[in-house]
């Protein structure tokens, strides 16, 4: 949270260079939504009991075999780049919520 708050602020102070623009905002840190799924029950300390349950879908067309946010653009234009990886903000997350919600647990 604390790196997409600080890339908003420099799209906001660079509003000229930024309007029009979409930008990516990603640790550029690829992961399989399974792998995602069993690492948040991981670190929720759940996994003894927790675990994703997988609904197997026939193959089509439309079928995306891999996609991740690319903050390559926002490197670029404004030499932005994620400081915190992916499993130290699902980590600063994950204790916010049981902080701030009691039944988040």
């Amino acid at each position: 949270i604390q790196d997409v708050a600080e890339a908003f602020l420099i799209l906001a102070q660079n509003i000229e260079q930024s309007k029009g623009e979409a930008f990516n905002l990603g640790s550029n840190e690829p992961i399989q939504m399974l792998d995602l799924v069993k690492q948040i029950i991981k670190l929720m300390g759940k996994s003894d009991y927790l675990g994703p349950k997988v609904l197997v879908q026939p193959d089509h067309a439309a079928k995306i075999d891999a996609q991740y946010l690319s903050s390559e653009k926002m490197k670029k234009y404004f030499n932005w780049s994620a400081k915190i990886n992916l499993t130290k903000g699902l980590t600063q997350t994950i204790e916010w919520y049981q902080r701030h919600f009691q039944d988040f647990t």
